[in-house]
């Protein structure tokens, strides 16, 4: 008995064969075959990774990707993909939500932060300028993304008031620090004006003009009484004066 023969013994009866004919059950194999090796992996997007002082940027128009439930536009998700790269997947940009804003360089516009948490204790985070609105409204088709950062829950726990980040563009300065012990901050100019910084979980984000001909101003943090925990003179990046050691 040859091993063909011993196999057909050893097959348990079944009606398949009689209720799909072995020409029928090839073609549709040869179906399935085709259709899976027309199938490629999705390609993963490269993204530099900016790292201290970050250079602003324009977000271009983009189209292709998915929003998630409709806040995030698919341009902003686009510029800021780099997040799952950096992350290791611990960080989804497409969960991302503004959750803090405050006034703009210009009128009807706003600085808002953005924000994503990963399980790992990652914190994604993105300063973008946008047309004014209420917190919760979706992102707009062009926002202007100014700089953003991936500090782990190890890195996050490290820093102290005054740590700072941001970028320079058009004569703006936007810049984030990490809040520390601090609750509230808020921005001393020369000329003796005050500005609050915006508090979005744990940083503090503001911008500034960028004058070459006036030094800039100095970031003020207190904690819930009111005491001051710290105050650092914000850095020019245009003449790369003042900058914090």
């Amino acid at each position: 008995m040859n091993e063909q023969t011993q196999l057909e013994k050893l097959r348990p009866r079944t009606s398949v064969d009689e209720l799909w004919p072995t020409p029928a059950r090839n073609a549709a194999f040869e179906r399935i075959l085709e259709a899976r090796s027309a199938t490629k992996p999705p390609r993963r997007r490269g993204r530099l990774i900016l790292a201290g002082a970050l250079a602003a940027v324009l977000i271009p128009t983009g189209v292709g990707v998915a929003t998630a439930q409709g806040l995030i536009s698919g341009p902003l998700a686009e510029q800021l993909s780099f997040w799952s790269d950096h992350t290791d997947g611990a960080v989804n940009e497409l969960n991302a939500r503004r959750i803090a804003q405050g006034p703009g360089p210009e009128p009807g516009t706003v600085l808002s932060v953005w924000q994503a948490t990963g399980a790992d204790g990652t914190i994604c985070y993105a300063t973008v300028f946008e047309k004014a609105g209420p917190l919760d409204r979706p992102a707009d088709t062009t926002p202007s993304w100014t700089t953003s950062a991936c500090p782990t829950a190890e890195q996050q726990a490290m820093s102290s008031f005054g740590n700072l980040g941001g970028g320079s563009d058009g004569g703006i300065h936007t810049m984030v620090s990490a809040a520390g012990d601090a609750v509230r901050a808020e921005l001393q100019f020369k000329d003796g004006s005050v500005r609050e910084a915006i508090a979005a979980g744990a940083n503090f984000a503001f911008w500034y003009q960028a004058d070459e001909k006036v030094d800039p101003p100095e970031l003020v943090g207190y904690d819930s009484a009111g005491k001051e925990v710290g105050r650092v003179e914000l850095p020019n990046l245009v003449t790369n004066s003042h900058i914090p050691s």
